[in-house]
């Protein structure tokens, strides 16, 4: 039993044609890598790095170090009144779940 399949391809339809029958439908060439081009894009692949990975990482660390530091100042300054104490305690158990769902959340990826 002859089994259903797609009219052939004539060579009008594909740039490359082989004797024999065969159709190319694709045909890459690939320079080789020099010494010059293999240093520049590992230096790309580690600027990119650095700046798509660790700089977001290491400016969100800053940033909730900052308000951590300046809550930790108001919670432990003895002149603040008590809601601002009370809302400096808030905000350091926000940035404490703040670092552990960034650490945690990072490592169960």
């Amino acid at each position: 039993m002859a089994r259903p399949s797609q009219p052939p391809r004539s060579p009008k339809n594909s740039p490359y044609v082989i004797p024999g029958g065969l159709i190319a439908e694709e045909i890459k060439f690939k320079a080789p890598e020099d010494a010059v081009d293999k240093r520049h894009r590992i230096w790309k692949d580690k600027i990119s790095f650095l700046v798509k990975d660790v700089a977001v990482y290491a400016v969100g660390f800053l940033l909730i170090a900052a308000v951590a530091c300046y809550s930790f100042w108001v919670l432990l300054h003895p002149s603040m009144p008590k809601e601002d104490r009370q809302f400096a305690m808030t905000i350091l158990a926000s940035a404490a779940s703040a670092v552990f769902g960034i650490v945690f959340g990072k490592s169960m990826k």
